[in-house]
């Protein structure tokens, strides 16, 4: 492992960078609240948030996507269609990061889903380290989710000022 410090009004442009080649996802405010989403603007990115009504587990499992295309003509044929865009997931807080190991795991125990694993496969995960609990209400500390060590492309740590 490597580290590397990156100034916070650096961001903004560490992530205009990455919005080059992938789509980058992360938490957005909206009107009170904060949900995953993808950040057209990066200034919209908000690493300060606490927890999100929208997970970012609708990264890989969308609420609607094509699975198969259907030939009718001559012989039925269906093919499966996948989604292989390069993607970011950008601010996952560590507990984000051990529910997307598990759902991983979920994904490819008997029968993997392809479709999963094609968004999967293809995104970049960004973590955040979460130093806190986000509020009283949290259970990370205690289920041992607070901190992460693996299931993380990058992982940032807010080193203060």
């Amino acid at each position: 492992m490597s580290l590397k410090i990156i100034n916070k009004e650096d961001l903004t442009e560490f992530v205009a960078s990455l919005q080059n080649q992938y789509e980058v996802t992360g938490p957005v405010a909206r009107e009170n609240k904060f949900v995953f989403a993808r950040i057209a603007d990066p200034a919209q990115l908000r690493l300060d948030y606490s927890t999100t009504i929208l997970p970012p587990k609708k990264t890989f499992l969308p609420q609607a996507e094509t699975l198969f295309k259907f030939e009718m003509s001559g012989d039925f044929a269906a093919q499966p269609v996948f989604d292989p865009q390069p993607r970011v997931l950008f601010g996952a807080h560590t507990c984000d990061i051990h529910a997307l190991k598990l759902l991983d795991g979920a994904f490819k125990k008997d029968y993997r889903d392809a479709h999963y694993f094609s968004r999967r496969d293809h995104t970049l995960i960004v973590g955040i380290e979460c130093l806190t609990p986000c509020d009283e209400f949290s259970f990370c500390k205690s289920m041992g989710t607070l901190s992460a060590t693996d299931g993380y492309d990058l992982h940032l740590t807010d080193l203060g000022s």
